[in-house]
């Protein structure tokens, strides 16, 4: 008797969403301008603040990126960020903290001097793996007051000339050492904004907060048998809205997303652990290792022993 209701309720709330969206939500999977993808574990980029604003006016439009962190250090000048229809203003000296999936844009005073950091958002569960508290911190847009803090300006510009340095140069363990400086890097801003009780603006674009909360979902959930209609259902959404989210934002399907999350784990298992094939489809919550192992060569293309083989042929 009621389900007739509820589906006519449904298609009503997929109707208001198709209302909603009344604007492009701009993605750039590399850096703001670029139309190469940077999707890599280990992608650490180092810019001078000018070489991309000077260059547009000192106006970067609003975008987001949906796999990469950023980190504006602003030594000099001011601006405002610019959030859906609101402008937040800020001054130098300060740290903006940017999470992925996050719309932003900024209007930078023209020649204001800083600094860009961006890295894949995998880094953070790297190197913040036994301290989550610190990765949920870097979740939210947030300016972190660096005026009066001399030791901190000058600890924080120190880290930011030995980041350049290293990603410029070709050093033994470069990766290592740069992890090791980010990871510095990335603490004293945490130790900052802790100190300046600094609060996150929240981000108001429904569909990346959407996206992000089904993202969240999916990794704690680690359950490939879980059907998109029970993922929709925590959301409070149908799969149909969740869909039309997961294309706008990413340009796949709701399943398609689940698929990625789990053939990219399975990937690190099989390419930096000795786990046997059974051992990784336990870890990763499939049901024995034959579904596995189907799952894995259907999106791959190859088995998963071909492509461990391959991967250590490689080194």
């Amino acid at each position: 008797m009621f389900k007739p209701i509820l589906d006519i309720f449904a298609i009503l709330l997929d109707k208001t969403y198709i209302f909603e969206m009344k604007k492009e939500l701009i993605n750039f999977e590399g850096l703001y301008g670029d139309s190469v993808s940077t999707r890599i574990d280990d992608f650490v980029s180092f810019e001078p603040l000018a070489s991309r604003s000077k260059y547009n006016n000192w106006i970067i439009k609003p975008h987001f990126h949906s796999q990469l962190q950023q980190l504006f250090f602003i030594e000099s000048g001011s601006g405002v960020i610019l959030l859906e229809n609101n402008e937040i203003p800020f001054n130098s000296p300060c740290i903006i903290c940017i999470p992925e999936n996050t719309e932003h844009g900024f209007r930078f005073k023209p020649n204001s001097v800083g600094s860009v950091v961006t890295f894949s958002h995998l880094i953070l569960d790297k190197i913040f793996i036994n301290s989550p508290q610190i990765k949920l911190d870097f979740g939210k847009i947030k300016i972190v007051d660096v005026s009066n803090q001399n030791i901190q300006f000058n600890n924080l510009i120190q880290f930011l000339g030995q980041l350049k340095n290293e990603i410029e140069a070709s050093q033994l363990e470069k990766n290592t050492m740069i992890l090791a400086i980010l990871t510095s890097f990335l603490i004293e801003i945490y130790r900052l904004a802790q100190a300046q009780n600094t609060m996150g603006i929240a981000q108001k674009n429904k569909s990346l907060n959407i996206f992000n909360a089904f993202q969240k979902s999916i990794h704690l959930a680690r359950n490939p048998q879980k059907n998109i209609a029970e993922y929709a259902s925590e959301l409070h959404i149908t799969p149909l809205h969740l869909n039309r989210v997961c294309k706008e934002v990413n340009k796949n399907r709701a399943n398609e997303m689940v698929n990625h999350y789990f053939l990219a784990e399975a990937q690190k298992y099989l390419t930096f652990t000795d786990y046997s094939i059974s051992e990784i489809a336990f870890l990763l919550n499939f049901n024995d290792a034959a579904y596995f192992s189907r799952f894995f060569k259907k999106e791959k293309g190859v088995s998963p022993k071909d492509f461990r083989n391959s991967k250590k042929s490689n080194f």
